[in-house]
């Protein structure tokens, strides 16, 4: 019964947190889902610990925020929607990045890599 109380209060301030986000401006929404997205890349990078999968945890952290910063600014009509073309460059620095890393299983952790940074940022638009 405890833990169903701890999580409901838990829920219930969330909420409360994230309506006070969106109410307050577009800005503080954002930056509530940035530090979600910062939360989101660290835990997902840390499942694989235990496997032999090594995603690039900071190249992942890094495209992840200037991806969600980008398409936010361009869904807020301040850039223009031709900046959204660095996202291909961006998976050319992934896979060149993996051959300088000499780890187990690179076509494993591009695909890590790449799910992290493109699933999560765009899941939270």
């Amino acid at each position: 019964m405890k833990k169903l109380v701890t999580r409901s209060v838990t829920g219930i301030v969330l909420v409360l947190v994230m309506l006070a986000a969106i109410i307050a401006s577009q800005y503080s929404y954002a930056l509530l889902f940035l530090f979600i997205l910062i939360s989101g890349i660290t835990e997902f990078s840390n499942l694989f610990k235990e496997s032999n999968v090594r995603p690039n945890w900071l190249l992942s952290l890094i495209i992840s925020v200037v991806s969600f910063i980008i398409t936010f600014l361009v869904a807020q009509g301040t850039l223009e929607p031709k900046y959204l073309l660095i996202f291909f460059p961006m998976l050319l620095i992934i896979m060149a990045t993996e051959l300088y890393r000499k780890m187990e299983n690179p076509i494993q952790n591009i695909a890590v890599t790449i799910f992290s940074i493109y699933i999560l940022p765009f899941h939270y638009h």
